[in-house]
């Protein structure tokens, strides 16, 4: 994986890749810039933010959610202190998306489709007794 003096940096190859369509590569350089020491250790910066907000959209994209989750702990130590409303702001975008996501999904089953009742899987189901009075009867029955 390639490491990257500046965050811009990183910033500016996932671009890049995006351009061409390599979102899982793309995903792959800003989750290790967010986890780099030079991140965390730099302090709070607006391209940390701008990263972390093409991060969220990119692992709600691709259905990566723990990474998604790995990032904002990682930004949380950076921003809690310096700037809450940025990670306030990174938080809201992947709600945001997730809603999106969900809303596509549900529209994609349709929304006429109610929810079925659960089936009662013991209905066929025999009960212990009866099934301990059918074992007792084969026993008697081979005596």
């Amino acid at each position: 994986m390639q490491s990257f003096q500046k965050p811009e940096n990183a910033l500016k190859r996932a671009n890049e890749l995006l351009s061409i369509g390599q979102q899982e590569a793309a995903l792959k350089i800003l989750h290790a810039a967010i986890g780099h020491k030079r991140f965390r250790s730099q302090g709070w910066d607006a391209v940390q933010e701008a990263i972390m907000l093409r991060h969220v959209q990119l692992c709600v994209d691709e259905g990566k959610l723990r990474l998604a989750k790995d990032g904002l702990h990682q930004y949380r130590i950076v921003s809690q202190h310096a700037n809450a409303q940025s990670l306030a702001k990174v938080v809201a975008e992947l709600r945001t998306r997730a809603e999106a996501r969900l809303a596509a999904a549900r529209a994609k089953v349709g929304n006429d489709a109610e929810p079925s009742a659960p089936e009662d899987l013991d209905v066929d189901a025999e009960t212990p007794e009866n099934l301990l009075l059918s074992t007792l009867q084969i026993i008697f029955n081979e005596l």
